[in-house]
């Protein structure tokens, strides 16, 4: 782990940051400097009764998406951790939480998303589902394309 870390003002100066409790925000500071080179936290708890936050300072993080939760094995990400921090490759370690790291996308300004897909393990979302229907060349009749369409006129109504 790392001994610095970055804050990107486009984060950290939005209305949805400062509009946080302070023990929210101070909580997402300490979250980031102790999370992994991919911002992957393994101990939040931990971090919350250290800095005498509170769980629902946690809560508000993942509401309002400043963090991914992982709830089954209790880890979380921070989804602008590659806006924040840039690592030069000769110093980055992988995170351990690789599965978890898949289950991710990544925007094109560098925040995490969450992959809808694959966080179903594997399984497609309903409206995923949904057949495609294409016409190829041997099904349209050829006749068919010269006949338009011609709305009826008044005299044929």
């Amino acid at each position: 782990m790392a001994e610095r870390r970055m804050f990107t003002m486009q984060i950290i100066d939005s209305d949805a940051f400062l509009d946080m409790p302070l023990s929210t925000q101070s909580l997402y500071f300490h979250l980031n400097m102790r999370a992994d080179d991919d911002g992957f936290v393994n101990n939040p708890k931990k971090i919350i009764r250290m800095i005498g936050a509170s769980e629902d300072d946690l809560k508000i993080l993942i509401m309002k998406r400043f963090v991914i939760g992982f709830e089954a094995k209790g880890i979380l990400v921070i989804k602008h951790w590659r806006m924040n921090n840039y690592l030069r490759k000769d110093r980055y370690h992988p995170t351990q939480y690789q599965d978890e790291l898949h289950m991710l996308g990544i925007k094109e300004n560098g925040a995490y998303t969450e992959n809808k897909a694959l966080a179903t393990n594997g399984i497609p979302d309903v409206n995923q589902l949904a057949t495609e229907v294409s016409i190829g060349k041997d099904s349209i009749d050829k006749d068919s394309i010269d006949k338009r369409f011609t709305p009826p006129t008044l005299e044929e109504v």
